[in-house]
């Protein structure tokens, strides 16, 4: 199956559709994105705008969902900013933090309030648990026999 992307004038994904293969076909037996495109303008309207994507990332860089955006400068399709603080990586398509995470044995979190890399609340390093607090900056290891269940 085909998918197609129907995004609006500012290139923002309104929605992704499927199109079964045969009906993007040419003579020549190729697989034919204007087909696509035509066959869904037909349907939909001659004034809507339609861009393939690939449902296994094999191009146009991530497939494409609503709310995304097709950057046509880079025949592209972007996934939202996680947060408002990130930039764009024009070579690699992705979205990185102001501050780079440092490698650490645990995955750390993003707080975009205070624009750093954080401990997670709760954190496991090699079978130990520990809690972690944002205010001090200080992790103490966490009884698990002195949890009660949620």
């Amino acid at each position: 199956m085909a998918h197609f992307a129907e995004i609006d004038s500012t290139g923002r994904v309104i929605r992704v559709l499927v199109v079964n293969n045969d009906c993007i076909v040419g003579e020549a037996g190729a697989e034919t994105e204007q087909l696509g495109i035509d066959l869904l303008r037909q349907l939909y309207g001659e004034t809507t705008q339609w861009v393939q994507t690939s449902y296994n990332n094999n191009f146009r860089n991530v497939f494409a969902g609503q709310g995304f955006v097709y950057d046509s400068v880079h025949d592209a399709f972007l996934p939202p900013s996680p947060y408002p603080s990130w930039v764009l990586n024009d070579s690699t398509l992705t979205w990185e933090a102001p501050v780079p995470c440092p490698d650490n044995e645990i995955s750390l979190v993003w707080n975009e309030e205070s624009l750093e890399w954080q401990y997670p609340s709760i954190y496991e390093i090699n079978g130990i648990v520990y809690r972690y607090n944002n205010e001090t900056g200080e992790s103490e290891e966490v009884d698990l026999t002195q949890l009660s269940p949620p």
